[in-house]
């Protein structure tokens, strides 16, 4: 994991810029990814307190939002009631992760704001709803998908949008902002005038995915007798968190931000 420090980081940024999406590979060498699969199960199903869970037809989801903020080393960092903290501790190599995070969404980035669990699986008939239609996520994200199955062999496969439509895109975001729901469809008609195109992302074992979550993006179908793993860790901007849905993280950064500025006054 070294070789991905932050010798390489304004390069991971320009692929975001250029391509909407970038991919680390073998960010776990081989030896290690037995041991990561079982450890993030244990994570999240052995030690599932403080997660919600949620299943339909095609995924099971672990979720575990953020219940406070620290501000340790000029970084916003978000912490969990679960065992999802420690369990990305030992994943990532902090320096990359903020450093991208920092670089791409600015200084006021929160640092694990909400990591999950997703297993999905196949289903006969793929229903035209989310996330097997374009959609946008409400509140902007950047994601970190670390695949702990090999999409080549389980299908399942992530789809994103070329970068260029984040600029058509500004009227739907705006109204989107105003809706309830997590995620929005992208309406068919703003879809026949996007002039760009969806590329296959493919990942391994052991590979990560990073995309900006305001880019359109959707999954394709689990293949049948197959289940398609992936763990997300997701970055939100300060805007995004303090207008989006998790309330007790917005709390706390109002009080963090508070304490920040009195003890700035009195320095």
């Amino acid at each position: 994991m070294k070789q991905f420090l932050s010798a390489g980081i304004r390069r991971y940024k320009r692929q975001l810029d250029e391509n909407g999406y970038m991919v680390l590979r073998n960010f776990l060498p081989p030896e290690d990814q037995k041991r990561f699969v079982q450890m993030g199960s244990a994570a999240f199903e052995g030690e599932a307190q403080g997660c919600r869970h949620h299943s339909n037809e095609v995924a099971h989801f672990i979720i575990s939002d953020a219940c406070s903020v620290q501000f340790s080393n000029s970084l916003w960092i978000g912490e969990h009631s679960s065992g999802a903290s420690h369990f990305l501790q030992t994943i990532f190599e902090k320096a990359f992760a903020t450093d991208l995070a920092t670089l791409y969404l600015g200084p006021s980035a929160i640092f694990g704001a909400r990591i999950q669990l997703v297993k999905s699986r196949h289903v006969a008939r793929v229903p035209s709803v989310i996330p097997y239609v374009p959609h946008f996520d409400r509140v902007r994200t950047l994601k970190f998908y670390f695949y702990l199955s090999d999409v080549a062999a389980t299908g399942g496969h992530l789809y994103v949008g070329d970068a260029c439509w984040v600029k058509q895109s500004e009227a739907i975001r705006s109204l989107y902002k105003k809706s309830s729901h997590s995620y929005l469809e992208i309406p068919d008609d703003a879809l026949r005038e996007y002039t760009g195109g969806f590329t296959k992302v493919e990942a391994a074992l052991g590979d990560i995915v990073v995309f900006d979550s305001s880019q359109p993006h959707f999954h394709g179908p689990v293949h049948e007798g197959q289940e398609r793993v992936v763990l997300i860790f997701e970055v939100q901007s300060f805007d995004e968190v303090m207008y989006g849905y998790n309330v007790a993280l917005q709390q706390s950064l109002e009080v963090a931000k508070r304490e920040s500025v009195d003890k700035s006054a009195v320095a």
